[in-house]
């Protein structure tokens, strides 16, 4: 299963009939079928107050998969594409691995998401290593999370948003609430900072392991515009805080801090969507910062699709 990406979504719908017609157009009557191309990444960066910023970036390989939808039923299947879109003697190679789900109640969003990325390059940093890129092939990062949306407007509707079972029919908006519960690690056999800068200053940041649990809660703002000619476009936007406990792991010791920190996403939605047939693009990034005493490290999760389909 090297270098093998598989996805499987089971999406769920329990209010079918709840949704109003009033701004949306409803295909839950028809089978929908699609497929979709794209990428996941989750670059990193640990800003250090005595040397700067190291950059950490992880290789790219697209993904294909096929998708099917009936009533309250949606079924995906995806694999990676054994292609590296960045140079292999720059970037090394990244092995990937992600799986999620995500449902919709009522004026509820419900999405679980599991990353796993290792094997991660060290960019921009020449000043203190030998060349421009450094690749660490066991650097590991992991991310999970459980978020729920609520929309304060009833009769918006993500589906319409991603044009799948579901097209914007008039502009409509809602102001939401986003509860995040999430874990993020960052691992390595050795050191994640390289030895050469350990061995220049007086501070060590001789850590294998950055652990970091989060709860919280953002306030944001979600969008949905109907141009003409079956153009659609959608937003969701939103920022608030997290209680955070975060760990180092030096090999021989654990440290423990619980603090507060902020957190802001952002998803982007648009294509074209007319009754039997879409075209849509599908934009997410989310950000999470954690700090320490003399650092902090500042992570991106995203994600790109081009989904095409047709409705029978």
């Amino acid at each position: 299963m090297k270098n093998i990406f598989c996805l499987l979504f089971l999406f769920c719908n329990l209010n079918v009939l709840a949704q109003s017609d009033s701004v949306n157009e409803i295909y839950y009557d028809k089978i929908i079928s699609y497929t979709d191309v794209g990428y996941y990444s989750c670059p990193f960066e640990i800003k250090i107050n005595q040397l700067g910023t190291l950059n950490y970036r992880n290789n790219i390989k697209p993904f294909i998969g096929i998708g099917f939808n009936y009533k309250w039923g949606s079924l995906r299947i995806g694999s990676l594409i054994n292609y590296n879109l960045k140079g292999l003697e720059n970037f090394g190679s990244t092995k990937i691995f992600k799986i999620g789900t995500e449902f919709f109640y009522k004026r509820f969003l419900f999405d679980l998401s599991f990353y796993r990325l290792k094997g991660y390059t060290l960019v921009d940093n020449s000043n203190f290593t030998t060349n421009q890129f450094n690749i660490y092939d066991d650097i590991t990062f992991q991310s999970s999370a459980l978020n729920t949306w609520f929309f304060i407007n009833k009769n918006f509707s993500h589906h319409a948003l991603k044009g799948i079972k579901q097209a914007v029919k008039k502009n409509n908006w809602s102001l939401y609430f986003k509860n995040t519960n999430g874990y993020t690690s960052i691992q390595n056999n050795a050191s994640i900072i390289p030895s050469d800068l350990n061995n220049s200053k007086s501070i060590s940041y001789d850590f294998t392991k950055i652990n970091a649990f989060e709860m919280g809660l953002l306030f944001g703002v979600a969008t949905a515009i109907k141009f003409k000619h079956n153009f659609q476009l959608g937003s969701m936007f939103g920022y608030g805080g997290v209680l955070i406990d975060r760990s180092l792991n030096t090999g021989q010791h654990n440290k423990n801090w619980i603090g507060l920190s902020s957190r802001y996403d952002f998803h982007i939605y648009g294509g074209y969507n007319k009754k039997n047939f879409f075209l849509m693009n599908y934009l997410d990034l989310e950000q999470r910062n954690i700090q320490f005493t003399n650092f902090e490290v500042n992570s991106r999760l995203i994600s790109y699709r081009l989904v095409v389909g047709y409705r029978f």
